[in-house]
């Protein structure tokens, strides 16, 4: 049995289970983030105006558009079609849009293992980048990343694991490492023992 076959039974084996953490990591993340607010921090449609090097006015115009009054209600893909707005936005924003990313990410992104109808979307990628602050090689890129991460609180933290390790349990592949290198590197201390251990279990030489 090859690394592919055995992690496709795994998950073809516990698929129900999966579907209903799932669905709890959701709601986890909805009560950890139940009262962030975007106030004062940079939005989405703004970050786009700035990775085009727009004007103040620009940005101004582009903030004045916004509608959503919580993150839930955020239209990720909409509002950032190719994945890079993240890059772009302050420790408020940040903290703002990561939640709404990660649900869009647990409902969109695992049409493999979960049966989900398949969303093509850079969004995923770009997020589990982000939340890894060393794949940039750079000490100032490194810093201006951790800043990012500065306002969140414990809980939060503990959410921003937990997906990671979801996502992690959802690959099939040996080399997509990409969610356990940024949960190794950057929220390991966050995530509840018992709940390491089991991914620990699973991709045992990612931990090596």
């Amino acid at each position: 049995m090859t690394d592919y076959e055995f992690h496709f039974k795994r998950i073809e084996q516990s698929s129900n289970e999966l579907k209903n953490r799932r669905d709890h990591l959701i709601e986890q993340i909805k009560s950890a983030f139940s009262g962030v607010t975007r106030s004062g921090g940079i939005s989405l449609r703004e970050a786009r105006v700035i990775d085009d090097y727009g004007t103040e006015e620009e940005r101004a115009k582009a903030r004045s558009l916004e509608t959503d009054s919580h993150w839930s209600e955020v239209d990720v893909e909409g509002l950032d079609p190719g994945g890079s707005c993240l890059n772009f936005i302050d420790p408020i924003g940040y903290r703002y849009y990561v939640p709404a990313y990660m649900s869009y990410a647990l409902t969109n992104a695992y049409p493999d293992a979960l049966g989900d109808p398949w969303v093509d979307s850079n969004c995923f990628d770009h997020l589990i980048y982000s939340l890894n602050a060393t794949i940039r090689h750079d000490p100032d890129r490194i810093a201006y990343q951790r800043k990012r991460y500065s306002l969140f609180t414990t809980k939060e933290c503990t959410s921003i694991a937990r997906f990671l390790a979801f996502d992690a349990e959802c690959v099939m592949y040996e080399d997509e490492t990409d969610s356990i290198d940024a949960l190794k590197n950057e929220w390991i201390g966050y995530l509840p023992h018992s709940e390491l251990k089991h991914i620990q279990s699973i991709w045992p030489s990612a931990f090596s």
